[in-house]
């Protein structure tokens, strides 16, 4: 299964359960997709029209080319010779491109200019001589390919066609529209086609947001605007008779894809970042996958590299595994965008922290899977930012109203000290792998060091000209190194900076000393 991931593209092997990223970058957020019949070419189309071409298999940029417009319709043809391409009011056939690289991919075969408004769909023939297309308005057009001659057909201009499909010997076309009727055209002599009859699927009054056809089964799929889908049978026994209905998500399903023997239904819903694949027959599925649907605020490896832990916007947790991609477990404890995340040095994959702006600090057990520690401040604050220490034991996290860092206990839950020095919003903590210095820095251009296990918290501070947004230490805990506002990367090294100031305090008054003597005994022996 393909599919693209912002400017990405994933794979997804559902046999195996595994998943990989194309090692391919699009400018902008891409669109549609499509991949040639024997497997080797993958075009990807962004928003904006640039398309890219793709050896598939050894997943190389064969060329680039710019269609100077959104693209609403990408597919290749059966015999994998030509592939289409939908932009505004006309459809452009081009030459299939070569496996390796040319000069020039991109070559236009026909030309096809017939419709007054917008494609919305368009469907190949299985001898690939048909190129049937509808618009906007209302139209329905049959294309000879070869000839660019087409039959036009107007099915009405208020039921605007959301796609088309030929059957699987070409002699019937369906034609589906945004408010789930089917119009069935059926070819009375060569060339010449003529609707024969209007079915109504389905009762509801959601709009159709996408669709799909198996030419094997004879079946039509919908996808609502509400989430639903629906399988219906459109055969010469069972026109229009519902066989299966399911409800996937809270919003609209924008695609649909079917795999080979039309057992697996993939379906897609950006709104929640949703990626499902569903066996319709058994009904169970087999890939349910879900990224966070607002922006994501922290990530963290595990200690062994196995695992990652992201948090969002969304208000969930989630974990992932590095060599399938995929999340296997979501928590959804927090009731407020979640800040900060990181694994716990000590129990490495099996114990993972989160900060959150609901006021708590919570500790999940990937174990059992459940919330085993939930830490809060003595008023209620919105955290920004956590850091663990080497132990496991002591937990750190800064704030963003109160300007002030609570410190707990891990083992019993207790809060221990309460760090103030900030006058803004911390926004990031690091413990030292080595030591009990904790760093942290402010929007307010201050960098300070605590050592939170004295009795007194003692802290030295460092006023820079910029917001300060992240630190981190080294893993030998000699250097620290911090970011701010200006895009600059600050490293210190403090056993290398006393040694230095040492240093340099010694030359100078070497060179002072030696200076004063010399001109006390010039100035002695020139006047006496």
């Amino acid at each position: 299964l393909i599919s693209p991931i912002g400017n990405k593209i994933n794979v997804y092997d559902l046999a195996n359960n595994t998943s990989y990223t194309m090692p391919v970058e699009a400018p902008r957020d891409i669109l549609r997709l499509a991949i040639s019949p024997d497997g080797s070419l993958l075009i990807a189309v962004t928003e904006d029209g640039r398309a890219v071409v793709i050896n598939f298999r050894r997943r190389v940029i064969l060329g680039r080319f710019n269609f100077r417009d959104k693209v609403t319709c990408l597919a290749f043809s059966p015999n994998g010779k030509y592939f289409a391409v939908a932009v505004k009011h006309q459809v452009k056939i081009y030459s299939c491109p070569k496996v390796y690289k040319e000069f020039h991919p991109f070559l236009l075969y026909n030309k096809l200019w017939q419709h007054n408004a917008p494609v919305t769909a368009f469907d190949w023939s299985s001898d690939s001589e048909y190129l049937a297309t509808t618009a906007k308005d209302g139209a329905l057009r049959v294309f000879i390919v070869r000839k660019k001659k087409s039959h036009p057909m107007i099915i009405g201009g208020a039921n605007i066609p959301c796609g088309v499909f030929f059957s699987l010997d070409n002699s019937q076309l369906f034609v589906v529209s945004k408010t789930g009727s089917v119009l069935i055209a059926s070819m009375v002599e060569k060339h010449k086609w003529k609707i024969v009859s209007k079915h109504k699927l389905g009762i509801t009054d959601e709009g159709v947001k996408s669709c799909a056809y198996d030419k094997e089964r004879q079946h039509i799929i919908l996808g609502y605007t509400n989430g639903v889908f629906n399988i219906y049978d459109v055969g010469p026994l069972a026109r229009g008779a519902n066989i299966h209905s399911l409800s996937i998500t809270q919003t609209k399903i924008s695609s649909i894809a079917l795999n080979k023997s039309g057992e697996w239904l993939a379906f897609g819903c950006p709104d929640r970042g949703q990626l499902l694949v569903w066996e319709w027959q058994s009904e169970t599925y087999v890939m349910k996958q879900q990224g966070h649907y607002h922006e994501m605020n922290a990530s963290s490896f595990s200690p062994d590299g196995q695992l990652i832990a992201t948090a969002g916007d969304d208000n969930k947790l989630k974990i992932w595994n590095t060599h399938s991609g995929f999340c296997f477990v979501t928590f959804t404890e927090h009731t407020a965008p979640v800040t900060a995340v990181q694994f716990s040095p000590k129990q490495g994959s099996q114990v993972v922290v989160s900060a959150s702006m609901d006021g708590s600090v919570r500790a999940f057990d990937l174990l059992r899977y459940r919330n085993f520690r939930t830490l809060t401040a003595a008023t209620p604050c919105q955290f920004s930012c956590l850091s663990i220490d080497p132990s496991g034991d002591i937990i750190a996290a800064g704030t963003a109203d109160s300007f002030e860092i609570c410190v707990w206990s891990m083992q019993t839950g207790k809060m221990i000290e309460q760090l103030t020095g900030h006058t803004s919003t911390i926004s990031g903590l690091a413990f030292n792998p080595s030591s009990s210095i904790l760093a942290s820095v402010s929007l307010d251009h201050y960098f300070i060091l605590w050592d939170v296990f004295e009795g007194k918290p003692s802290r030295e501070a460092f006023n820079f000209n910029s917001d300060l947004f992240a630190v981190s230490y080294s893993p030998d805990g000699k250097e620290v190194c911090s970011s701010g506002l200006d895009v600059f990367f600050l490293f210190c090294d403090f056993f290398c900076g006393f040694f230095f100031f040492f240093f340099y305090f010694f030359i100078f008054f070497f060179f002072f000393f030696f200076f004063f003597f010399f001109f006390f005994f010039f100035f002695f022996f020139f006047f006496f």
